[in-house]
This record gives C-alpha cells, structure tokens and sequence, in this order.
C-alpha cells in the first residue's frame, strides 16, 4: 500500500481508520504543521513520494496549476465529506493506494 500524507481537512475519524488499516500516513496534526499553506505540503508530499488526501477543494486547484506548469506530486485523493461517508472514504482510500504502484499514481487525481 502507498504512503498517504493527510491534509488537516481530512476528518479525524478517516485518519485513525486509515491508521487501523495499517497505513503509513503522515498527517498535518502529527508533524505540528496546522495551518501551513497548502502548496507547501503538496510539495512535502511530493518529496516524500506520498499520495496527498485532501478534503479541501483548493487543492482541486494545486492541481490543475502544477500540471500546467509541468510540475510532478505523487498523487492525489480527493473526497468531499458531504457524499462520502467515513467508511466509504477509508475502504476506497485504501483500496486505491493498494492498486496503484508509485508510477501509476504520479499526478493522478482521484476522486472518491
């Protein structure tokens, strides 16, 4: 399973589920960085080689500026928590980061 690093938009009960299923995920709240500007923990991520989970749409954004500028991350899992439910959100974020190799998922956008 790919490495995650979460946003602090993730919903706190999607990250300790992420955690029960084992995977290696960094998050916001962990490494004391609440509040730092988005594009700085793509980039984080990026070094990293960690697919980013976000819930806020302004890495919607991120994204789509970074591929004009043919700029590489490794990947990106995007979930609004409005129509998705915490248990879909850990199955599916699982299941995606267990399906992809690391090439795969080089500036890939993944919807849940």
């Amino acid at each position: 399973m790919l490495p995650a690093f979460a946003d602090e938009s993730v919903p706190g009960r999607v990250v300790k589920g992420l955690f029960r299923w084992g995977m290696n995920l960094a998050t916001v709240q962990l490494r004391g960085l609440r509040g730092a500007a988005d594009e700085s923990l793509l980039e984080m991520a990026a070094a990293e080689g960690r697919i980013m989970l976000a819930c806020d749409r302004d890495y919607l954004v991120l994204h789509a500026k970074w591929m004009r500028a043919g700029r590489n991350h490794a990947g990106m899992i995007f979930g609004d928590p409005n129509y998705v439910s915490i248990g879909q959100a850990i199955h599916r974020i699982v299941g995606r980061a267990a399906q992809v190799s690391r090439d795969q998922v080089v500036n890939l956008l993944i919807y849940l």
